[in-house]
């Protein structure tokens, strides 16, 4: 914080650059929406699921296939702070096994609020 003269001013530096910059108004805060994504798709064998949570609370993340068959659960009603999360999926079922190429759905569960999404796995 500095006195500009009229009013105070954060005045943050830009890692040891030597450049300021003045922060106005509002800093933008994280979108209130639980989303979920998985990068690569069409992914072979490996994917990751990148999930943001907008509140703290449990979570869970369970794979799907098309049949609505449960393939796995990634995470199991565990605990989580808001933010940004990358969950790993090996592609394998709950025995272990690698699973067949086809469409499979990530459901993800917060404070009563879900959201699916849609994952292709190409072999």
């Amino acid at each position: 914080m500095y006195w500009n003269g009229v009013k105070w001013e954060d005045k943050m530096m830009i890692e040891k650059s030597g450049f300021y910059a003045v922060v106005k108004g509002t800093i933008p805060l994280m979108k209130k929406t639980l989303s979920a994504i998985n990068y690569p798709n069409p992914f072979n064998p490996e994917t990751n699921i990148r999930i943001i949570l907008p509140y703290a609370g449990k979570m869970t993340l369970k794979i799907y296939d098309t049949k609505g068959r449960l393939v796995r659960i990634l995470v199991n009603n565990n605990y989580y702070s808001p933010g940004l999360y990358v969950i790993h999926w090996d592609g394998k079922n709950k025995n272990g096994k690698e699973v067949a190429s086809g469409i499979y759905y990530a459901l993800v569960l917060q404070n009563g609020k879900k959201i699916v999404h849609k994952m292709v796995l190409l072999k």
